[in-house]
């Protein structure tokens, strides 16, 4: 199977091309706008390597996105430009796969997708349309952690680590209730190849049950307090301080509870835990 792989430079995207590489999947290229040589690709702009590309993949797996953790998008998602690049990404690609005769797309949405009060959330529903519309298939991803490059873009379980790395205790800045459902990125590679395997067969049962998404997560809620104190134990019994001053918190899913779907789980099962996950975060960085 060829398959195209754009934003590899990701955190999801990096994982499934380490994934290929590691189970010896055979015809795999990548582009992101982070990548080097034959590698780069500025995916809001038409090209015709992009199209070559997509006209010889018999997969093409869209996970290319600008996003980043709650404090990256709290002010990133409300520009103009956040916005337009985002848009333009995905009508570029997806109006480029409609015209390599439906080549089979995959696109990597979130489960804010139905989170109206978000710009990034409204803009992953969109793409959802547009991937319907040319016949793909999104799957939604439920917090997906690994490693991180971009200090800028850091999620929450790093933000703690190189706390209780560097300063030797864990700031949780929030009151640490919040809920959310987290799947190591290796897993999330993983069953991103068992959409691949079963997409056929995936697109008839959403036809089926009218649904939008195929969900990839464990199913399984954690705060982040729990979370603070996991990595906390892991360092050494190192403090947890709760913040006092929640006046620059912002939580970018108002702690809604979207349940994923179980459509996946005839074909993958996460196999790394939660513990598992924060001791190899922790370890890579320490």
């Amino acid at each position: 199977m060829n398959i195209l792989i754009l934003g590899h430079k990701g955190q999801i995207g990096s994982a499934f091309q380490r994934y290929a590489f590691h189970e010896k999947i055979a015809g795999v290229r990548c582009l992101d706008i982070e990548g080097h040589g034959t590698q780069y690709m500025d995916l809001r702009e038409p090209s015709d390597e992009l199209e070559q590309l997509v006209f010889w993949a018999d997969m093409v797996m869209f996970l290319a996105y600008d996003v980043g953790g709650a404090h990256y998008l709290k002010d990133a998602e409300h520009q103009y430009s956040y916005i337009e690049d985002n848009y333009k990404m995905m009508d570029n690609v997806f109006s480029t796969c409609k015209r390599a005769n439906d080549t089979p797309v995959i696109f990597g949405s979130s489960q804010m997708a139905t989170m109206t009060h978000s710009p990034y959330g409204v803009l992953k529903r969109l793409g959802e349309f547009m991937c319907k519309a040319v016949g793909g298939l999104s799957v939604r991803f439920w917090n997906v952690y690994g490693i991180e490059t971009n200090p800028e873009k850091f999620h929450v379980i790093t933000d703690f680590v190189l706390d209780a790395i560097n300063k030797g205790e864990v700031t949780v800045r929030s009151t640490g209730k919040e809920e959310r459902q987290f799947l190591y990125a290796d897993d999330c590679a993983e069953a991103l190849y068992a959409v691949c395997e079963n997409y056929y067969e995936l697109k008839d049962q959403l036809e089926q049950y009218g649904m939008d998404s195929v969900d990839i997560s464990t199913g399984h809620w954690t705060t982040i307090a729990q979370i603070a104190f996991e990595i906390a134990e892991i360092a050494g019994n190192i403090p947890v301080n709760f913040g006092t001053d929640l006046r620059d918190y912002v939580d970018t899913q108002r702690d809604i509870h979207n349940e994923p779907n179980d459509m996946l789980a005839p074909y993958w099962q996460p196999k790394v835990t939660l513990t598992q996950g924060l001791q190899l975060i922790y370890d890579h960085h320490s």
